[in-house]
């Protein structure tokens, strides 16, 4: 590593892959949220009713299983709360927290002095 942060390209070049690695790490956890929040139980059934094998199931869909019983019972992820979570990354859903307190006339005239004064 010393060898690396020593060079100013390869720093360069291992800082700029470790924002990439985190920009894809980003990108797939957000596509695996949304695949989770968007699955269909009509997709894991043949057209006659039937249960499809799990090979012939969405890779979407078997990847919000939870639990398979032994006697066959599927339980699925909370699908409301992973599109609560997408939702929220995409920015559909805001949060208002209210922030209460008191700032007197005084305080604030004294900070408005005290930037004044830096610039």
């Amino acid at each position: 590593m010393r060898e690396i942060r020593a060079d100013k390209d390869l720093s360069k070049a291992y800082d700029q892959s470790l924002k990439d690695r985190e920009e894809w790490a980003k990108e797939r956890i957000l596509k695996e949220v949304k695949s989770l929040s968007m699955f269909n139980i009509k997709d894991i059934f043949n057209l006659d009713g039937t249960l499809k094998k799990p090979a012939e199931m969405p890779p979407e869909f078997t990847a919000a299983i939870k639990e398979v019983t032994a006697d066959g019972d599927i339980k699925f992820i909370d699908k409301l709360k992973a599109l609560d979570l997408y939702h929220k990354q995409m920015g559909l859903f805001v949060d208002k927290k209210e922030i209460s307190g008191t700032l007197s006339l005084e305080t604030l005239i004294k900070e408005a002095h005290k930037l004044a004064i830096k610039e």
